[in-house]
């Protein structure tokens, strides 16, 4: 969509990575280190970042079309970069920087302990590990093949929204993150309970 070279990846790679990093400095500025977030407050930057992701990953299929019509504008290569580095960054940077925002907010829940960061930090990239792999391994060997790349990514939208509550549900079961309240998901669902209700 945005060429296959070694430099579209370099590129749309670079979207990402800054994109995550951009997302941080939001989140740092949002709600610094020490203070707190209401849990409803994190839900409302979870359907945010889905929302994101979901729309911008429609616009995949138009960015051909889009560079298309703008072909007058790139009668040069740097004017042509200019349009590649534009469509990448909105299929690509957009999503990253909404993305990036969620993690960092993830630890100004009020019931994570600051002592506790780095191992539920730990935690969660372990587990973003293994679902990043099963994951891969189900789309390419059971997704694609029994219903389709288009079926597939239709799928992905209520697997996106549904993951963050089963990721609080697993926490709250393994006691992680739960500050003095260690009781698993009940303190997690009492306590949420509390911010909506």
């Amino acid at each position: 969509v945005v060429g296959m070279s070694v430099y579209a990846f370099a590129l749309m790679l670079t979207h990402v990575l800054g994109g995550l990093f951009i997302g941080g400095l939001i989140a740092t500025a949002l709600r610094p280190s020490g203070t707190s977030l209401s849990p409803l407050g994190y839900c409302i930057a979870l359907l945010a970042a889905s929302l994101t992701v979901s729309i911008t990953g429609t616009l995949w299929d138009d960015v051909p079309q889009w560079m298309l019509a703008n072909r007058d504008f790139a009668t040069t290569f740097a004017r042509a970069e200019v349009l590649r580095f534009a469509a990448s960054f909105v299929v690509t940077g957009l999503p990253a920087i909404a993305l990036g925002v969620v993690y960092p907010l993830l630890f100004r829940l009020p019931w994570f302990d600051l002592d506790e960061a780095s191992t539920v930090a730990g935690f969660l990239g372990a587990a973003n590990a293994i679902g990043s792999f099963v994951g891969a391994l189900m789309v390419a060997f059971v997704f694609l093949p029994s219903v389709g790349s288009e079926a597939t990514f239709r799928f992905r939208l209520p697997v996106v929204v549904a993951e963050e509550p089963l990721s609080g549900l697993v926490a709250g079961f393994l006691g992680l993150g739960m500050g003095a309240e260690k009781d698993g998901f009940p303190a997690v669902s009492a306590d949420f309970a509390r911010s909506v209700g």
